[in-house]
C-alpha cells in the first residue's frame, strides 16, 4: 500500500520479535517501496526478468526495456518499485501460475507479471535454505531467530550488477558451500 499501517507494522513487530522474518513485495507503482516493505523489519522484494525470455509481443515482455540489457540478463520490470529499502530481487515478470476457471475452456495456467510474484520465489529459496540448517532449528522463536534468517538470505543473495534501488543484496540463488549446516 502506499501508506502505513499501525496494525500491519505492529504484526510484523510481533513476528520478528517471535523469530519470523517478514518478505513482502515492494510493490508495482514502478515508484517508491511501498508498505509494509519499506519498513526497516521487512525484507523488500522487488522484481526482475530475464531479457530474451519472452516472445517480442507479450505483455511480460513489454515490462522489460526492448535495448537495456542483452539476452540473458536480467533487469528491473518497469512496474517493480525501487528505492534504498529494497533489500533483493525476484523473478517477477511472466511467472506461470494457476489462476482460477472463470468460464469452461479457461486455462488453469497464465503467466503474471509483479513484485508478488518475486516474493514468494525469495521465501521459498530461503525456506530451502533454512530447512536445511540445524543451527536455524535450534534458535528459540525470538529475535535472533529472525536476525539469523536476515543474514541466511543475505549470504544467498547474488549481484546482478543491477542498481541497488533496483537489486538490494542482489538475487538469492538456491545451493553452494554458502548454504549453512
Amino acid at each position: 500500500a502506499p501508506t502505513r499501517s499501525d496494525i500491519v507494522i505492529d504484526a510484523v513487530r510481533k513476528a520478528a520479535d517471535n523469530g519470523c522474518l517478514t518478505v513482502a513485495a515492494a510493490g508495482n507503482s514502478g515508484g517508491p517501496v511501498q508498505w509494509p516493505a519499506r519498513h526497516e523489519a521487512v525484507v523488500a522484494v522487488s522484481a526482475v526478468g530475464e531479457m530474451g525470455a519472452f516472445p517480442y509481443n507479450t505483455l511480460s515482455r513489454s515490462h522489460l526495456s526492448h535495448s537495456a540489457a542483452a539476452a540473458g540478463e536480467l533487469e528491473l520490470a518497469s512496474f517493480s518499485a525501487r528505492g534504498s529499502e529494497v533489500d533483493c530481487c525476484g523473478p517477477g515478470v511472466g511467472i506461470v501460475s494457476t489462476v482460477p476457471i472463470n468460464a469452461p475452456g479457461d486455462d488453469f495456467w497464465q503467466p503474471l507479471d509483479g513484485t508478488s510474484m518475486a516474493a514468494p520465489a525469495v521465501c521459498g529459496v530461503l525456506a530451502r535454505s533454512l530447512a536445511k540448517s540445524g543451527e536455524y532449528r535450534s534458535f528459540r522463536r525470538d529475535r535472533d531467530r529472525e536476525i539469523f534468517a536476515r543474514s541466511v538470505l543475505r549470504n544467498l543473495c547474488r549481484d546482478r550488477r543491477l542498481p541497488q534501488p533496483a537489486q538490494g543484496w542482489g538475487l538469492p540463488t538456491c545451493g553452494g558451500a554458502d548454504e549453512p549446516s
